[in-house]
């Protein structure tokens, strides 16, 4: 998605159900109450008890990340929803001035 950056491995290989995104134009606190205001989608913000993590990623600076999660009571609907939603947000980002 333009404007999302995905931190991590990508694909499902050497990772765990809980991934970190950024989308160019939110603080990751503004965006994760929009996901939960407008999708009624629940994540965690900020720098996630992690800031060498965070400082080696190059987020530590701006406010960490959004972090979502992958549970046992999700299903592929849900999952879809999200990146949908997700899909949505990016698209519908505030222009960035230079």
């Amino acid at each position: 998605m333009d404007g999302l950056t995905y931190f991590g491995p990508q694909g499902v290989r050497n990772r765990i159900g809980v991934f970190a995104i950024r989308i160019d134009g939110y603080d990751p606190q503004e965006l994760s109450a929009i996901l939960e205001t407008s999708y009624g989608i629940l994540s965690r913000s900020g720098i996630h008890c992690a800031p060498l993590a965070h400082q080696a990623i190059g987020t530590a600076a701006t406010g960490g990340a959004t972090r979502l999660s992958f549970g046992p009571f999700l299903s592929k609907q849900d999952v879809k929803f999200a990146t949908d939603a997700l899909s949505e947000v990016a698209a519908s980002r505030p222009v960035m001035s230079r």
